[in-house]
């Protein structure tokens, strides 16, 4: 992985078993090297629908972002993050057309205990079958070439492991990345003893999965067809989230949960962040899959202002914010697009075409111009662990709902709402709407009379507009809003907003008391049996859900949830949809784009200096040879980045959120900056905190928020 990092091979594997790993043929010998204490496992069936997720979602970001990441950066294969495939030079199809339908993960010892290693043990496997040569000669040819090109420093140094042959790639400075061909299957990964482990299982040194009671009785329930079948091995799993439950009442080191999500399609992604790269891990899969984190406490930052208004005892919480609402109108308009022949959700796409045909209302000019730029929602399930002990299906009393989204004119939307429900359309149906003063504040209510349990209800407050499927349960938001009891001042919330980081798009909240009571009811024997009556349910909701990850950490009373990675579509509760792509703040977006920009000029001036052993005198000469035009400071309006060079190598800048340049490029000394960077003296750390913005950010969480004070700076070679 740390290869992964730096020169894309594994990027290019990882994205080829996106694309085209499938086990609806040849498990066996997937299984056969998959030893009996793996934690999690997962296969995929839906090659066109991974391929076509990728392509569509996430290539046109990935051509935008195919410089190398700095080491020690942050670093991700998550959309906007698969640059370095493109840096081998090797096609993607190339991988796919040798790679065979059976890929996977192993993941070894996740939480080992004190003094555990940076690394888990970790590998990905891929079946190569009668294509091993095809992929040994591509290495050779292509790739491995390429590396050498790309840092001549790069060694490739063969080891003996019993009969397998493992071998390590290594850069100075950089963790080393391990590779083998293990029988027909293929490994590589950052940890040497996960590929000895999974040579050993192929000897027969460890259980097959295929052979482990658990896993034969999921293949036996597993009826929906669902894009990707998932291992876990519960007891360890549960032993674990269990035993860092209780560690991080007590001290707070990080934790081991799972998170679930739908990706729909999109494929493999994993992100990963601090010091050590898996001080934080991020995994999830196309199709219905699994997120497994591992994170470490973080810096505190301010929930969205969202979560203030969502009252006490609210069992969960997204908010986001979506900026000028121009992401939000794009993705409602795909929405839209989406759901035609969707049944039974393209009624919400007649639903809109008549609203803007017949009565001549624009979905866009008169309803989305409105909004601001939050939106949130809470929900609470009521007794929750007793409610799936019992095995009755949940009814309205026992689902909360209510979701909120910030406006720029209450009335014109309540206006635009109203013209709505009183059109001819819905009065057909015999919907109609009333409404009645609650706290001084207009509360309206829509009757449906296919349901007249669901009481729809609206009200604009502290200009937001408020929704819920209740009435009763906006009258406790509206409650939560006037008297400001709000979930925001909770002792919980606070110790658990310290956990998160500045990174974070979307903030999550659970109590730890409802959750414990599902766990251990699902955990018991009658549990799955119990749960069985609702999986049916659950999965047709889930498929609903677009893009999106989401990771639970366990912390006193409540559970935190980050979320990684764009939002690409909307993510809808129940039969509605509350629509927003989370974006980054404005200062994290314009350091993303300006260190962006810099790695373009520094390639550039790294080719410049091949061809005419010597640094340009100004950035204007790399135009138009190297450059077709010089990127632009979001920092500086109009203005390029800072530029100084020596015999030594060249140095860019930006001032970063702060706009104010803290490094001299006339007078900069390449050596002593390198010096102090590689630096443990804490009057260098703190000199290099005020020179450079968010100044290894994964190692000192004072330095993770996007408006942190310093500059961009980019050093070459």
């Amino acid at each position: 992985m740390a290869w992964m990092k730096r020169v894309g091979l594994a990027g290019a594997l990882v994205v080829a078993v996106m694309a085209g790993g499938a086990l609806a043929q040849g498990k066996a010998s997937l299984d056969a090297v998959v030893p009996a204490d793996v934690i999690m496992y997962l296969e995929f069936k839906d090659v066109k629908g991974m391929r076509a997720g990728f392509e569509k979602s996430m290539l046109g970001q990935v051509v935008q972002n195919s410089e190398l990441l700095s080491a020690g950066r942050d670093f991700g294969l998550a959309a906007g993050r698969l640059g370095s495939i493109f840096v081998t030079g090797v096609p993607i199809k190339e991988f796919q057309d040798i790679l065979l339908n059976d890929a996977g993960l192993v993941v070894f010892d996740l939480e080992p205990g004190a003094g555990r290693a940076k690394q888990p043990p970790m590998a990905f496997i891929a079946h190569v079958g009668a294509n091993k040569q095809k992929l040994a000669d591509l290495i050779e040819q292509k790739v491995k070439p390429r590396l050498t090109a790309f840092n001549p420093k790069v060694k490739f140094e063969p080891e003996s492991y019993g009969k397998t042959s493992i071998e390590c790639l290594s850069v100075p400075n950089k963790p080393p990345t391990y590779a083998a061909f293990i029988g027909d299957v293929f490994a590589i990964g950052p940890s040497k003893t996960a590929v000895q482990r999974i040579a050993d299982a192929s000897e027969g040194k460890g259980q097959r999965l295929a052979d482990l009671p658990a896993y034969v009785t999921i293949k036996e329930r597993t009826t929906l067809d669902t894009g990707a079948r998932l291992y876990v091995n519960a007891d360890m799993l549960i032993g674990k989230v269990r035993g860092d439950l209780e560690q991080n009442t007590k001290q707070r080191e990080g934790f081991t949960a799972l998170g679930i999500l739908n990706l729909k399609g999109i494929g493999a992604s994993t992100a990963f962040k601090g010091e050590g790269m898996y001080d934080k891990f991020f995994l999830h899969m196309g199709g219905e899959k699994v997120g497994l984190a591992r994170l470490p406490s973080e810096s505190a930052t301010k929930p969205p202002r969202g979560a203030d208004f969502i009252p006490e005892g609210y069992h969960f919480y997204v908010a986001t914010d979506f900026g000028t609402g121009e992401a939000l109108r794009q993705a409602v308009a795909q929405f839209i697009r989406d759901l035609k022949g969707d049944e039974p959700l393209n009624k919400l796409a007649q639903v809109a075409q008549v609203w803007e045909q017949q009565m001549g209302i624009r979905f866009k000019d008169e309803l989305l111009d409105q909004l601001g730029g939050e939106m949130f929602a809470a929900l609470q399930v009521q007794n929750l662990g007793e409610l799936i002990a019992s095995g009755k299906k949940p009814g309205p009393k026992d689902l909360w709902l209510v979701a909120g989204v910030q406006v720029k004119d209450g009335q014109a939307i309540k206006t635009v709402i109203t013209q709505f429900i009183r059109s001819e359309f819905l009065a057909r149906q015999g919907i109609t709407q009333d409404s009645y003063p609650y706290r001084d504040i207009e509360l309206s209510v829509v009757t449906l009379p296919q349901n007249p349990a669901v009481t729809p209800a609206y009200a604009v407050v502290e200009g937001f507009f408020l929704f819920s499927l209740q009435s009763e349960t906006l009258e406790k938001a509206i409650d939560a809003i006037t008297s400001k009891a709000t979930l925001a001042a909770t002792p919980g919330h606070k110790a658990l907003a310290e956990m998160l980081s500045p990174k974070s798009n979307m903030r999550g909240y659970v109590d730890v008391k409802t959750l414990a009571s599902v766990l251990l009811s699902v955990a018991s024997k009658k549990g799955p049996r119990q749960v069985q009556p609702f999986l049916p349910e659950i999965a047709t909701a889930a498929d609903r859900l677009f893009p999106m990850g989401l990771a639970l950490a366990g912390h006193k009373d409540g559970v935190v949830g980050e979320s990684y990675g764009p939002i690409s579509g909307p993510f809808i509760i129940s039969t509605l949809a509350s629509v927003g792509n989370l974006t980054k703040s404005t200062e994290g977006r314009d350091a993303e784009a300006a260190r962006n920009g810099m790695k373009k000029v520094a390639n550039a001036l790294k080719q410049y200096q091949v061809d005419n052993k010597a640094y340009p005198q100004s950035l204007d000469q790399l135009v138009p040879l190297y450059l077709k035009e010089l990127p632009k400071d979001p920092f500086q309006p109009g203005q390029m980045f800072a530029y100084g060079k020596s015999d030594a190598g060249f140095v860019l800048v930006s001032p970063g959120p702060d706009r104010k340049l803290d490094v001299d490029v006339a007078a900069f000394n390449l050596a002593d900056w390198k010096k102090r960077t590689d630096s443990r003296d804490p009057v260098d750390i703190a000199y290099m905190k005020g020179k450079v913005h968010q100044y290894l950010k994964g190692r000192f969480p004072d330095e993770q928020a996007p408006d942190d004070e310093g500059d961009i700076v980019v050093t070459g070679p």
